[in-house]
């Protein structure tokens, strides 16, 4: 018998919260361990044998043959992505404030040769796949990018329909998907709504707030169209997310935001995300929130939230299935430039990027030719790989955090000592986990140790 291997003890309030992520468990501890101690330095003696039983139904106790502490972390052996995601152009109809991409200062756009050739890609692994495996019939294809993926309208349509026909033709089931700005007049709307599944709306609230960080190129207000995008899917009856934009201008009016979002929208989640200074924040002077006070701020979100029967999501602060990576960008992700060139980050997208040297693996030309060892090398940034985040209890919750805001900061993946969100992640992750303990949903019921 011996304590979990990655086993949590974190300070809370006079308190300790027990906290083992491979087990789902979570649970409070009075003041004294003694008991836990001497179980780490092999001097228990077979006291308190009922409270020991209690903590191995918990995982916090676990016998040498029985702890299991591996990560599922999809990505490793040969290559062969079932789904694509296109970034049809650089260019844009907004001029958001702290756009990563600077949208519209550059206009490259994808020919229709270069999308072809990745989707065929994907449906060709996709059809390999269902030999293999008949259940496995999915293909997916999206749009996103540093620019608005539906001001490319001809090649949109021109993929649409060309997916469609593969999909029908080699009996596979085929998802499309779409980021957008919400800056859609009725035919692009109505071609959504029938030909894809879903699409992502970037959003960030009230009329002022939206009008001053995500004007059109022009300079005129984008508030009404975008509301008027909600109602349509709303209407419609149309799968759609909400992801807002948190900056030092906003982050005090999070409430607000909420309170107009659950008045135009049927959705029970929220995407609230701080901004990352890099792209247009440079010219505008756009800045990031303070970390203490975005914290602060988004927990009293989140306790609002609940009062309206929603919830607010950030990406750093999950509280649920353990993870080594923190997303897709880590060798995952297949998606293809304007340009051409195959690149894991969302973000990571312009030709002059200076972190296309780590995200992108590839190039769309004349085929799809992967660089197999870049791909295995992004494989390889695991958070146990990464000895800042050695002690951190949230590390299999942030898994260091997001890899190219981290390269920003330190020119180093594998190095977040200078990420400002470690603050945020970590109490975002406690207070998910005090919340767990307070609904009752731990493995265990709380437990006083005693000195």
């Amino acid at each position: 018998m011996k304590l979990a291997k990655e086993l949590f003890v974190i300070p809370d309030l006079g308190n300790f919260i027990l906290y083992a992520p491979f087990a789902h468990s979570v649970i409070e501890a009075g003041p004294g361990l003694s008991l836990l101690k001497k179980i780490q330095y092999g001097n228990y003696n077979g006291e308190q044998p009922e409270l020991v039983e209690r903590l191995k139904k918990a995982g916090i106790l676990v016998n040498e043959e029985e702890e299991n502490c591996q990560c599922e972390c999809d990505g490793s052996g040969e290559f062969r992505p079932t789904g694509v995601t296109l970034f049809p152009t650089s260019d844009c109809n907004l001029r958001c404030t702290y756009c990563y991409g600077s949208a519209g200062e550059s206009h490259n756009f994808m020919d229709f040769e270069t999308a072809r050739a990745a989707i065929d890609f994907v449906f060709a692994n996709a059809q390999a796949e269902k030999e293999r495996n008949p259940r496995q019939n999915e293909v997916h294809v999206g749009f996103h990018g540093g620019g608005e993926p539906f001001f490319h309208w001809r090649l949109i349509k021109q993929v649409v329909e060309y997916s469609k026909q593969k999909a029908e033709e080699a009996g596979l089931n085929l998802g499309m998907s779409s980021a957008t700005n919400g800056m859609l007049g009725k035919q692009k709307l109505e071609f959504i709504v029938a030909n894809l599944s879903s699409v992502n709306i970037s959003f960030d609230g009230t009329e002022d707030i939206q009008n001053r960080q995500r004007p059109c190129a022009n300079g005129m207000p984008s508030y009404g169209k975008v509301l008027r995008t909600v109602r349509y899917f709303e209407e419609r009856k149309f799968r759609y997310g909400i992801r807002s934009t948190i900056t030092s201008g906003n982050v005090e009016r999070m409430k607000e935001m909420l309170d107009l979002f659950t008045s135009i929208s049927s959705l029970k989640s929220f995407h609230f995300e701080p901004v990352f200074e890099c792209g247009r924040c440079r010219t505008t002077g756009q800045q990031e929130p303070n970390p203490e006070l975005f914290l602060k701020r988004i927990i009293e979100a989140k306790e609002y939230a609940k009062t309206k029967g929603v919830e607010i999501y950030y990406s750093g602060g999950r509280c649920g299935s353990p993870v080594q990576t923190f997303c897709g960008a880590m060798g995952r992700n297949f998606c293809v430039t304007p340009t051409g060139s195959i690149t894991s980050c969302y973000e990571v997208s312009l030709p002059n990027d200076p972190r296309g040297d780590i995200f992108y693996y590839g190039k769309v030309e004349k085929g799809v030719k992967i660089d197999e060892e870049k791909r295995v090398r992004l494989l390889g940034r695991t958070v146990e790989r990464m000895p800042h985040c050695k002690d951190c209890f949230a590390k299999f919750s942030c898994a260091g955090d997001c890899p190219a805001k981290v390269y920003a900061k330190t020119h180093n993946i594998f190095d977040p000592s200078e990420n400002t969100r470690c603050t945020v992640n970590r109490g975002v992750l406690l207070y998910e986990l005090r919340e767990l303990l307070k609904e009752g949903k731990q493995n265990e019921p709380k437990t006083q140790f005693q000195a």
